[in-house]
């Protein structure tokens, strides 16, 4: 159901389920270690840089450019929120990885620009497998 269509005390029910959700999960899978992220890791946040008003909109809202940006980490960051046709030109969108961080947003939200389609990654086999819309 979308939320707009949600009477006020469910959208309120809602948005609290929300704000109690953690910014990023780690998990661990065959022995490997993983953090999932949205958009970048709340551990990266700097307030100075000013362009966020907090770790939660950062983590949210920032688009970790692994052009620019490093994940020293023993474990692989897996993000959302940056469609992969932004990092990676490429038609129909793929899974990109940049040395430890995989990018699995590959434009579901967009169907008809550039072959955006939903992709899943299988932790524990590292399957990847995409819809056809």
């Amino acid at each position: 159901m979308a939320y707009k269509e949600l009477d006020a005390e469910k959208q309120k029910e809602l948005i609290s389920y929300i704000k109690q959700l953690p910014l990023n999960i780690e998990v661990t899978c065959n022995g490997k270690q993983y953090l999932l992220v949205h958009g970048s890791p709340a551990s990266m946040y700097k307030k100075e840089l000013g362009q966020y008003v907090d770790k939660t909109e950062y983590a949210v809202w920032n688009r970790f450019d692994p052009q620019v940006d490093e994940f020293d980490s023993d474990k692989t960051l897996i993000c959302g929120h940056t469609p992969t046709i932004h990092l990676f030109p490429k038609v129909p969108m793929e899974v990109f990885r940049a040395r430890n961080v995989l990018y699995i947003d590959c434009g579901c939200a967009y169907p008809t620009y550039e072959g955006g389609r939903l992709a899943c990654l299988c932790l524990e086999t590292g399957n990847i497998s995409y819809s056809t819309f």
